[in-house]
């Protein structure tokens, strides 16, 4: 994404607070809290995403396979983010495995994450509730409505932190002033460019020497 875009900006101040927004719903897949393969799993698929997540610094991530059908990884708002991995994506070789996961750690390390969680307007529906928090004359998107907007400021007012609070709202500020966007298009490009990881990422495939 462009540098200095304020729907960017805003997604990422927005991406550490989205727990208390949208409560994680692990149990859509199957799975609960026991079912992590967290950063002390002697899973293959703990292992191999490690690997790919380190190469874009991303530290701390939870990780879940489940048997739900499904035709792409998802994330869930948990912290740290989890990413639930489904049938289709177990069963591949692990050139593959290490695509699809780069690109949910391209996301999450540049906080875009919640691009592929909550999609284009269910994105433009936040943004506009954030940007209510601060502009209580911002309009609501016209596929939503009043109601959902007022709604949806109230999640947001109450999840801030009190420290880290001016951050976001300083980026509400910014996206408020800046011009309206198509957020399918946002969206679309925003997925493409985390489709497109960095050159080090070709040599995860090798198993470390023993």
């Amino acid at each position: 994404m462009p540098p200095g875009d304020p729907v960017a900006r805003l997604v990422g101040a927005l991406s550490e607070v989205l727990e208390k927004v949208y409560p994680p719903e692990l149990e859509r897949y199957g799975v609960s809290a026991r079912d992590r393969l967290g950063a002390r799993s002697t899973h293959a698929l703990r292992g191999l995403a490690d690997r790919v997540a380190a190469i874009f610094g991303v530290n701390e991530f939870d990780l879940y396979v489940h048997q739900m059908p499904a035709v792409a990884l998802e994330l869930e708002f948990t912290d740290p983010v989890s990413i639930l991995v489904p049938p289709f994506a177990q069963k591949l070789g692990e050139s593959a495995q290490v695509f699809v996961l780069a690109r949910a750690f391209a996301q999450i390390a540049r906080k875009l994450h919640p691009v592929e969680r909550l999609g284009p307007d269910a994105l433009e529906l936040l943004l506009a509730g954030a940007a209510r928090v601060v502009d209580g004359g911002f309009p609501a998107p016209l596929r939503a409505g009043e109601d959902s907007v007022t709604a949806l400021a109230k999640r947001v007012s109450r999840a801030l932190p009190w420290l880290g609070r001016g951050s976001i709202e300083d980026a509400a500020r910014a996206y408020a002033a800046s011009p309206s966007v198509d957020f399918n298009d946002w969206c679309l490009r925003a997925r493409m460019s985390a489709a497109a990881p960095p050159s080090s990422s070709r040599t995860i495939c090798p198993q470390p020497s023993s």
